[in-house]
């Protein structure tokens, strides 16, 4: 159920193109004048396409260094001359927004009215659709709220090429006025049970109503500022789950993390989404308003993924392994599917991931060196023709400790696991698992580089691991209360049998017992129904009987 609009390429190209003439711009490369008038060629080329804000705050910001003729074609586009759009006038029900909409003209929205209370339904629906987003994203979510008390936050309905703009206005309330679409004629299909053009305005309502409150909180400056439209977009999601109008923008970019994992996501735009979504369902609703939180009190310029790595450590995670496992869930997604509920909620409506690299068969040296630029991400598959023997692992050996390494391992039983390690000051590192080869139908690996500056290179062994001798560990832990972990080892295949007596040797549980295959296995205990006291536990086989006491104390 993806949606690519007709035409999305044409305009893919063109938002592409004005989005690297803004990271050159960053960087020194290219005029704010460059870049300005990229951005009134996209506004005036007639295209559908997601937000005029991002051009909207360019221009404002950067007024001083644009030509004069730049500045009239400017306030030319609606989206910046909110005086001559509109001759009437509608308050929403909480009368929090005054909606500013024409009948008649190139402006006029539909003028269908099926309550007979003389305005059109259209624009009830552009108010009810703010209301919504206003109790949702301030209210329930704890967003500042950027209307003035006493006042109503202005709406204007008019015919532009994006979903909607906000910009910024010192004589409006709240610094700002929103502009959306007048009729969501021709706009791309969504799943809103109610229509795709009331889905549209929904969309619209959540997206652009949170460009209000980024203002508010931060002024759009500062680092933050280049993910406003990520963080806009997640809020469609959040405030109109049965909407997906995100759904369009995941394909035909180029540089969506779907697409091409190995480009930077930095700035996140609306194609990007699906990597904010993931915090939001991983760690909640508050998560990203806590984030925002951080930005906004900082006394200086927070960094967007500074404010991150810290919502994340607060919340007892590890920030690399937490950005490692949020391109498993991508990978994840699509046509990878697993039985179990492993991933985004809404994975098997998303793409599938671009695979760098499949394997059939466990090479037997390190691979080729790969480089990945800042902040990005290459996705390996491995689906061998024929099952090895042994056990689970990855060599990893990297340059810098930025490479963080994640393993999703998709089990024939139907269930999934995964594993994760970071870089370290030592140059390789790896990762080793008691899982069996012949156990599995496939794995997914991810390697990320978590450096936000810079791109670093890196080198990977696949492994097929097995013990040297069979063996019997020491359970862990031990004391032990209620349940415990019994860790063996076999070197060839062959029929084992591991038990569990009481001190008086009566045989009080039989664990597991048949023929397995060589490597190193981990097998739980539950001694809920035991008293306290000393046990032994008996790991049976044709290398001979080993043995070992645990102690349960309750």
């Amino acid at each position: 159920m993806l949606f690519l609009t007709q035409g999305t390429d044409l305009f893919a190209q063109k938002v592409s193109k004005v989005d690297q003439l803004v990271v050159e711009f960053n960087e020194g490369q290219v005029s704010a004048q460059v870049v300005a008038d990229e951005y009134l060629e996209l506004f005036n080329s007639g295209d559908i396409y997601k937000c005029g804000t991002p051009g909207s705050i360019f221009i404002d910001k950067h007024k001083n260094q644009l030509s004069e003729s730049t500045h009239q074609k400017a306030l030319a586009i609606p989206s910046y001359f909110k005086s001559s759009l509109a001759t009437q006038t509608y308050i929403s029900d909480l009368g929090k927004f005054e909606i500013s909409y024409e009948t008649t003209g190139r402006n006029a929205v539909p003028l269908a009215d099926g309550n007979g209370n003389s305005v059109p339904d259209y624009v009830e629906w552009v108010a009810t659709a703010m209301d919504s987003s206003y109790k949702h994203e301030v209210l329930t979510l704890g967003s500042p709220d950027p209307i003035p008390l006493g006042q109503s936050y202005e709406v204007y309905l008019a015919n532009i090429g994006p979903y909607g703009t906000t910009t910024s206005d010192a004589t409006a309330p709240g610094g700002t006025y929103i502009v959306i679409e007048n009729d969501f004629a021709g706009f791309p299909d969504n799943t809103d049970p109610d229509g795709k053009q009331r889905g549209a305005i929904r969309a619209t309502a959540a997206h652009e109503f949170k460009h209000a409150i980024q203002y508010v909180q931060k002024g759009w400056s500062g680092d933050a500022d280049k993910w406003l439209e990520m963080d806009a977009t997640l809020m469609e999601e959040v405030v109109y789950d049965e909407v997906n109008d995100y759904y369009n923008y995941l394909l035909g970019f180029g540089d969506t993390i779907f697409e091409e994992p190995y480009t930077t996501i930095i700035p996140g735009s609306y194609e990007d989404v699906t990597w904010a979504l993931y915090f939001h369902e991983r760690f909640g609703v508050e998560f990203w308003t806590n984030v925002w939180q951080r930005i906004e009190s900082s006394l200086s310029s927070l960094r967007f993924l500074d404010a991150i790595n810290s919502e994340v450590t607060a919340q007892g995670e590890v920030y690399e392994t937490v950005l490692a496992e949020s391109y498993l869930w991508h990978y994840a997604s699509g046509g990878i599917l697993s039985p179990v509920n492993y991933g985004f909620d809404e994975r098997r409506f998303y793409p599938g991931s671009y695979v760098k690299n499949e394997f059939s068969t466990i090479p037997d040296s390190l691979s080729e060196l790969s480089t990945l630029s800042k902040f990005s991400a290459d996705f390996i598959e491995v689906d061998l023709v024929t099952p090895r023997s042994g056990q689970i692992g990855i060599d990893l050996v990297y340059e810098e400790p930025a490479i963080q390494l994640g393993l999703i391992v998709y089990f024939l039983n139907g269930t999934v696991e995964t594993r994760f390690a970071a870089a370290n000051e030592t140059g390789a590192t790896n990762l080793t698992t008691n899982w069996s080869w012949s156990e599995i139908s496939h794995l997914g690996i991810v390697f990320m580089n978590s450096d936000p500056f810079a791109s670093n290179s890196y080198q990977f062994k696949i492994t097929a691991t097995l013990p040297e001798v069979s063996y019997l560990a020491q359970n862990y832990p031990n004391p032990f209360n209620p349940s415990t972990t019994i860790t063996f080892g076999l070197t060839v295949q062959q029929e084992v049998t591991l038990e569990v007596f009481d001190y008086t040797g009566r045989l009080v549980s039989t664990l597991l017992q048949g023929v397995q295959t060589a490597g190193s296995y981990e097998v739980p205990f539950d001694a809920s129904s035991l008293a306290s006291g000393m046990y032994l536990y008996r790991l049976k086989t044709q290398n001979g009987v080993f043995h070992n006491k645990m102690l349960l104390i309750k």
